[in-house]
């Protein structure tokens, strides 16, 4: 995430979504004014015309992106969002953690309408699938199945090393993302609600392959009478 003194040259872009009128809140609850929501088919970008200052959003640095209407933890419906911080950041606002490692930048855009909440995601979405992480393998993305579902229908969508990864890395050892302690407890929700999902789709295919009303036989049932019967 970096910080913008102009907008000049990016009229060529190509915008998918422009939201005017919106807030901006970096690091919690620090409000950088009203302005602007772009997303572009190269990168993001929230434009403050009365301050003349803004900030620039890569879609590589997105860790997590969601729709967020859980006003006890916030006061508004918004986009959530969580930054890696930009490799030449100048120290700002990013805290570190014991091994000097900088913790995502929470960000949230609050709209000027919450009925556009939606399609601003879906523009964030689009502009993720034209803008693929380097890392990011064909087989990864088939693994992972559509990135832009929603869980539960609250629209969170994470970045594919993420959510094969998870917070703590692949190991669970600890060196996945630094979060901060509201960070890690809505991902904890979030993962939670993706386990749910999983099981229930997975109890579906189980009723769908065993026949209606769970009359399916148990293949090791099958397997034991024959060995009786030999």
């Amino acid at each position: 995430m970096e910080k913008l003194d102009s907008i000049e040259g990016r009229s060529e872009e190509i915008i998918i979504s422009k939201q005017e009128g919106t807030q901006l809140f970096v690091a919690g609850t620090e409000e950088e004014g009203t302005g602007d929501f772009v997303v572009t088919e190269e990168d993001m970008y929230w434009w403050c015309p009365a301050r003349s200052t803004g900030y620039l959003l890569h879609y590589d640095q997105l860790v997590v992106h969601a729709i967020s209407r859980d006003t006890e933890r916030f006061q508004h419906p918004c986009i959530y969002m969580q930054i890696e911080p930009s490799s030449d950041a100048e120290g700002e606002d990013n805290d570190a953690d014991d091994d000097g490692d900088a913790r995502p930048m929470e960000v949230r855009v609050v709209l000027a309408s919450p009925d556009q909440l939606e399609a601003t995601y879906e523009a964030m979405c689009q502009g993720q699938e034209l803008n693929p992480c380097e890392d990011d393998s064909d087989d990864e993305a088939e693994a992972m199945g559509n990135p832009g579902a929603n869980i539960s229908g609250g629209g969170w969508v994470f970045s594919s090393s993420f959510a094969q990864e998870g917070a703590d890395g692949p190991e669970g050892d600890g060196e996945g993302v630094a979060m901060t302690e509201e960070g890690r407890a809505t991902m904890q929700r979030l993962m939670a609600a993706m386990q749910s999902t999983a099981h229930a789709d997975n109890g579906r295919d189980g009723d769908a392959d065993g026949g209606d009303g769970g009359d399916g036989v148990d293949e090791s049932d099958m397997f034991a009478d024959a060995e009786e019967d030999q």
